[in-house]
């Protein structure tokens, strides 16, 4: 009652409970993991008040990106949470494009009771959600795109190299120069090396060809992501053991996919990457 009270008479004096309770205010969400294009997700933001003070008047700022497309969307939410409380936020999310969405707070600004002054309490609460990308298994292993005597996939389209698959690594000081990957270190301005594959589980590496000249619209960064992920499953379901490779700002990363059941959960792991928006990937 007495905190109650000291809330209504100054904003000050609010402000200065804020800053020595604000310790056990959290936020999470409930929300699901996966959906389709064009599915509507009823989402949570959830806010619980551990506190025994009152939030008049507390501002959620909402940030949703899907790393693939580089579509953002910002929602705000304006709320009082009562003390020891729980308030739930709704909204819901659809997507027409492929993508693992990052939903992100980054802090939240709590105002007096007169909205005159505010204080922002720094809560960092991240989440994933996966829009699926559609898969479609057509013969996409026809003459043209076929495994060579050293377990590569290789595509070509009117005579150019859309997926350059090889065993890749980035250069190190010692490595024979004759196995410089000449194409693909002049692409992406790094050192790339071809390495053999005596020694290693046999393997199909895809390379997913993440350079772009100029910004994709959202449309055609899903069309491409789509069909590099459906000729990943139709390799896939000839039981094929594929290592995806990206490189991403200088670096080469990698996703294994040991079976059809991993399918999913990594797909949801490689979209998360910001990898085709812009000229280059550094």
């Amino acid at each position: 009652m007495i905190l109650f009270i000291l809330t209504l008479l100054s904003p000050f004096t609010h402000l200065v409970l804020i800053s020595i309770v604000n310790k056990k205010f959290t936020v999470s969400f409930d929300m699901p993991k996966r959906i389709k294009k064009n599915q509507i997700a009823s989402c949570k933001l959830v806010l619980k008040n551990g506190n025994r003070l009152f939030y008049p008047n507390i501002k959620t700022k909402l940030t949703i990106k899907n790393p693939v497309t580089n579509e953002q969307s910002v929602l705000i939410f304006s709320n009082s949470v009562m003390p020891n409380g729980k308030l739930e936020n709704t909204f819901n999310f659809e997507s027409s494009f492929c993508g693992t969405v990052s939903i992100l707070v980054e802090s939240i600004k709590i105002y007096d009771l007169f909205g005159i002054v505010f204080r922002t309490l720094e809560c960092k609460t991240q989440d994933y959600l996966t829009v699926l990308p559609e898969i479609n298994i057509a013969d996409y292993l026809s003459e043209s795109e076929k495994f060579n005597q050293n377990n590569e996939f290789e595509t070509q389209k009117n005579g150019k190299d859309l997926y350059n698959i090889s065993h890749l690594r980035e250069y190190q000081k010692g490595d024979n120069l004759n196995q410089i990957h000449h194409k693909l270190s002049a692409k992406y301005d790094e050192l790339i090396v071809k390495q053999g594959s005596e020694n290693e589980d046999k393997k199909t590496k895809i390379v997913f060809d993440n350079f772009v000249e100029k910004p994709l619209s959202a449309p055609l960064a899903n069309q491409k992501v789509e069909d590099f992920l459906s000729k990943c499953f139709s390799l896939i379901k000839t039981n094929a053991k594929l290592e995806i490779v990206a490189f991403i700002y200088g670096k080469i990363t990698s996703f294994e996919i040991e079976c059809e059941d991993d399918f999913y959960s990594v797909v949801a792991e490689f979209l998360k990457i910001e990898f085709i928006v812009g000229k280059s990937v550094f």
